[in-house]
């Protein structure tokens, strides 16, 4: 794979990135798409021009990655299967579902690695209890004063 995902500034890195991590070639996914095979996935590799929006939902789509980061570099392009695979046991079945969600979404930004270690995750999750609690707690004085008037 050429790059780290953290390194990738323009869309056409972003896009080789996802299409080698799904192990596809450029005319495969040309093929896929319905497009004249490698030519157009190769010109928008070399940033020569960028699909449309409703081509990059189909990219995204058929590259298993969050549609966001590939056009925008926006968030991650797939959860870190290690926090996915946490979240798939019983213990993370059982977590509060905002908590899962901002773990799942953040999860790039709170770990020094790609693969952090159950107790890493559980150390962040409980950061993540902290953070949401006051605002829960804002939230339910909010809706109390709303009951009173």
């Amino acid at each position: 794979m050429s790059a780290h995902w953290l390194d990738l500034p323009t869309f056409g890195a972003r896009l080789k990135y996802a299409r080698e991590r799904a192990k596809l070639s450029q005319a495969k996914l040309g093929k896929l798409l319905g497009r004249d095979a490698r030519q157009t996935v190769g010109r928008w590799e070399r940033n020569l021009y960028e699909p449309s929006l409703e081509e990059i939902a189909q990219l995204a789509d058929l590259l298993k990655v969050d549609p966001g980061w590939l056009a925008f570099d926006e968030g991650v392009p797939h959860p870190l299967e290690t926090v996915e695979a946490y979240l798939r046991t019983t213990e993370g079945k059982e977590l509060d579902p905002e908590a899962a969600d901002l773990l799942r979404r953040h999860s790039h930004r709170m770990f020094p690695t790609d693969r952090p270690t159950k107790r890493q995750i559980k150390a962040v999750l409980s950061l993540i209890a902290l953070i949401l609690r006051p605002a829960r707690k804002h939230q339910d004085g909010d809706k109390d004063t709303s009951e009173e008037q």
